[in-house]
């Protein structure tokens, strides 16, 4: 059975290689491709919208290619970390978030920019004071009206330090062996992506593994969204 990763790479492939008809045969008839922060409003709906869209950056772009820095693969969705040159004479570095469904690519989110360390600072407190059972501290690193999502389902899972105080504080409580390691991490624009495998869950023994996209303005974590 061809796996996620190997759907996502072989998309990589017939787009380095400009191969039109392949590259939108491993697509569903109804993706939706959204750029972050919104993640409602699609900048691309169907498969003819993406195939003229696509049809049209092979053409203009006779040099494009794609240069895979990283990967990241949990159960259906796929992140790549990209270098992309001769995309309209500029390079340019992406982070593409894909979900695959049924065997085609059915959902994209994009995040286009520049590196910024700095916004990894709230997102490395905020795991420390998580591994140290520290709720007080753990939220400083939150806006007081934080969001935190499911990305698959798009569910609003927690809003705001009270209901994140409640919930994380007995998660603290009940697993004081909780531990959650980076095993890779993507940063780009106001986003800080960690993939961790989680252990110590006191109703689960084995070990869990998250991706967490954070959403980081004016030193704080506004929004995350979670991949299980």
């Amino acid at each position: 059975m061809t796996s996620p990763s190997d759907i996502i790479e072989k998309q990589l492939e017939y787009y380095n290689n400009r191969d039109l008809d392949r590259f939108i045969s491993l697509f569903s008839e109804n993706v939706t491709v959204y750029t972050l922060p919104d993640f409602e409003t699609p900048i691309m709906s169907g498969i003819d919208e993406l195939s003229d869209k696509y049809k049209e950056r092979f053409d203009s772009s006779p040099n494009l290619f794609s240069h895979l820095k990283s990967r990241i693969s949990v159960g259906n969705f796929v992140i790549d970390d990209e270098d992309i040159e001769g995309l309209g004479g500029e390079r340019v570095r992406i982070i593409a978030i894909y979900e695959v469904t049924d065997g085609k690519i059915s959902r994209m989110w994009f995040i286009r920019g520049e590196e910024q360390i700095g916004k990894i600072d709230p997102v490395e407190g905020q795991l420390q004071a998580y591994n140290s059972g520290d709720i007080e501290t753990f939220l400083t690193h939150y806006t007081p009206d934080c969001k935190l999502y499911d990305l698959q389902s798009g569910e609003l899972r927690m809003e705001g330090h009270e209901p994140m105080r409640e919930r994380y504080g007995d998660l603290f409580k009940d697993s004081p062996d909780l531990h959650a390691k980076v095993v890779e991490r993507m940063f780009l624009d106001d986003y800080v992506l960690d993939n961790e495998n989680v252990t110590g869950f006191r109703e689960n023994e084995g070990v869990v593994e998250v991706v967490a996209i954070n959403r980081v303005e004016n030193g704080l974590i506004s929004d995350v969204w979670f991949i299980r």
